[in-house]
């Protein structure tokens, strides 16, 4: 549960870091007060469930691929780890997030896009070791 919990802080902060770089401080500050006081976001804080987990790591994957969207070529390696790991906890999330990762990789350079692609398929490999 506290890992939960944890998780559910984290997503609040992505979620007001994510319409801070979107919008403005005003925005932010309602995103992420709607997020805190969502009904959902508090029945699953306090599960032990993968559900919050999910929600951080969707939100930072969305903050991350904007990043590369913007032209920071320096995030497609912790993106690719990110939705490496976040697959291995909830493989659902790679149908959901894998796309948004691609998409984002489109105006960087073919190198890294390579090794992003690399590092994901390294990352989602590290999880057969167990």
């Amino acid at each position: 549960m506290l890992v939960s919990i944890l998780a559910s802080v984290a997503s609040v902060v992505l979620v007001y870091k994510l319409a801070l770089d979107w919008f403005s401080p005003r925005a932010a500050t309602f995103a992420g007060l709607l997020f805190l006081f969502s009904p959902l976001e508090w029945f699953h804080g306090t599960a032990a469930l993968t559900y919050s987990i999910e929600a951080a790591a969707s939100a930072l994957m969305g903050l991350l691929c904007w990043r590369i969207v913007q032209g920071d070529a320096r995030f497609i390696l912790p993106t690719a780890i990110v939705l490496g790991v976040t697959a291995g906890i909830r493989p659902s999330s790679l149908l959901f997030l894998g796309p948004l990762f691609l998409f984002s990789l489109r105006g960087a350079p073919m190198r890294k896009i390579l090794f992003g692609i690399l590092a994901l398929g390294l990352t989602l490999a590290a999880w057969f070791v167990p």
